[in-house]
């Protein structure tokens, strides 16, 4: 199976739909050609696979036809879209990130280190932990208590 032909065969005929006549073992190609994009889909179908045939081999018995119909239809409903953080996302979001944060008091002036600087959960703060590096060696512009989310405006020379 070659499924990357869904995409050329997409660009090759723009707004035509596109299938698959699959004639491989199992439903796996026919989930991934619905994921790629294909909205048909043709699979040989026999109710026991032990009957004679010139097809029976590649066919699907019932149970497996029903697992094709269900699984086709939730990855061709779950196709496109964009990576957004949905509102139901936030609190796991904020569980599961850290924000940079003070381990230590750091007094006005002295620099954030990694003794007095970590990045801690929850990420409720306004620095993610991929802009720990960006904190590292700046000065402190005012006087920052323990166990505080750092703040832009707390780190000299950082930008929010």
């Amino acid at each position: 199976m070659r499924l990357g032909a869904i995409a050329d065969l997409g660009r090759a005929f723009p707004g035509t739909p596109i299938g698959l006549s699959d004639h491989s073992m199992g439903i796996w190609t026919c989930l991934g050609a619905a994921a790629l994009g294909a909205c048909m889909l043709e699979k040989h179908f026999t109710i026991k696979r032990s009957w004679p045939g010139p097809d029976t081999k590649i066919s699907i018995e019932p149970h497996a036809l029903k697992d094709l119909i269900d699984g086709s239809r939730a990855v061709w409903l779950a196709r496109g879209g964009r990576k957004t953080i949905l509102p139901e996302e936030k609190p796991v979001i904020d569980f599961a990130y850290a924000t940079v944060v003070t381990t230590a008091p750091v007094a006005k002036g002295e620099r954030f280190t990694r003794a007095n600087t970590w990045v801690k959960r929850p990420g409720v703060g306004p620095l993610k932990a991929d802009r720990l590096d960006d904190v590292l060696g700046r000065r402190a512009l005012r006087a920052v208590p323990a166990d505080v989310h750092v703040r832009p405006r707390d780190v000299a020379g950082l930008r929010a």
